[in-house]
């Protein structure tokens, strides 16, 4: 069993190296890593509320409201009134948007298959599945708390 320093060390190191490789590809669209989270998550779910978007990536809705709007103003991204309730807002990716989404999608695709060649599909397959289950856990504490 790994003891709790290890843990999080690993898990910090994990992330902040994945966070700086993801920033680096955003970068190239002139995005942070955040922005082009969701305009990866609004190309695999159109037409999704901000709130829903909001859970769906463990996003406070201040930060995801920056997000939107930088999206919005890069002309990426467009919000649209729902036609039964104007109150509801669904998000929508532009031609544009699509056509980043999926260079960026891409890139992370290539990224992805570059570790799991390092190694080993197997090992790899085993580390998302755990990661998604650890992640799940967590969530799942924090809520409780």
């Amino acid at each position: 069993m790994i003891d709790e320093l290890e843990l999080c060390l690993c898990i910090g190191a994990t992330a902040r190296t994945l966070a700086d490789t993801l920033d680096q590809i955003a970068a190239r669209h002139n995005l942070s890593a955040g922005q082009a989270v969701v305009l990866l998550a609004v190309a695999r779910c159109p037409g999704c509320t901000q709130v829903a978007y909001s859970s769906a990536l463990v996003i406070n809705d201040a930060t995801l409201t920056r997000y939107i709007d930088r999206l919005e103003d890069a002309g990426l991204i467009e919000r649209q009134r729902g036609r039964e309730d104007r109150r509801v807002v669904r998000l929508h990716l532009t031609q544009t948007g699509q056509a980043m989404a999926a260079e960026i999608s891409g890139a992370v695709s290539t990224l992805e298959k570059m570790i799991s060649d390092d190694m080993g599909a197997t090992v790899f397959d085993a580390f998302s599945a755990s990661s998604r289950d650890f992640a799940l856990a967590l969530a799942k504490l924090n809520r409780a708390s």
